[in-house]
């Protein structure tokens, strides 16, 4: 049931390596996928970065770091997909980008992942809205 998805997970918080892609929806807006990438520390607790629209942080950027757990509270899990991403990587693009801030159009929470992921900047969602005019 895919309602029990967040909790499930949370459950078995060692599910989560370092590297993955998840994508999720929101409570507030069901229609738009979330994307963020997974950091487990060496205490084994997991993170999310991931960029934000309403959030800031330290640097004036809007890539944010959060807990699996704060991250998930109003999302769904659509799916979570393995990379060779490592944690050097993930946090030192975290670092580069720090003072970036979000923009719906060039620079999104899956322009981020994706950049971290294949190096480039897309947005799926993006495209399809493209298609759709």
């Amino acid at each position: 049931m895919i309602e029990s998805l967040p909790s499930l997970f949370l459950e078995r918080n060692f599910q989560f390596k370092t590297g993955d892609f998840i994508t999720t929806t929101s409570d507030v807006t069901p229609l738009i996928l979330h994307r963020g990438i997974v950091v487990v520390e060496d205490d084994g607790k997991a993170y999310v970065y991931h960029n934000s629209p309403n959030e800031l942080n330290e640097n004036g950027g809007s890539i944010i770091k959060e807990s699996v757990e704060s991250w998930l509270k109003s999302r769904q899990i659509k799916s979570i997909k393995p990379t060779n991403l490592t944690r050097d990587k993930i946090e030192n693009m975290f670092i580069s980008l720090g003072s970036k801030k979000f923009n719906l159009f060039s620079f999104n929470c899956e322009q981020f992942v994706y950049f971290v992921k294949d190096g480039e900047y897309k947005s799926p969602q993006l495209a399809r809205y493209r298609d759709w005019e």
